[in-house]
């Protein structure tokens, strides 16, 4: 009973802690959000451009 307790406070302090700083940092996690969206969308049009190329 007692490490279920404490892996649950832990979790819940982990969230909570990941939670508080996504709060604290939300602009910058907004930018970098944007930033990984344009660096994601970027490697699959690679992707798509290389697959177009081999054929």
């Amino acid at each position: 009973v007692f490490v279920t307790s404490f892996v649950t406070f832990s979790m819940l302090w982990h969230g909570g802690s990941v939670i508080l700083s996504l709060l604290l940092d939300y602009g910058t996690a907004k930018e970098e959000l944007q930033a990984n969206k344009v660096r994601v969308f970027a490697y699959v049009a690679m992707i798509d451009y290389n697959d177009e190329g081999s054929d």
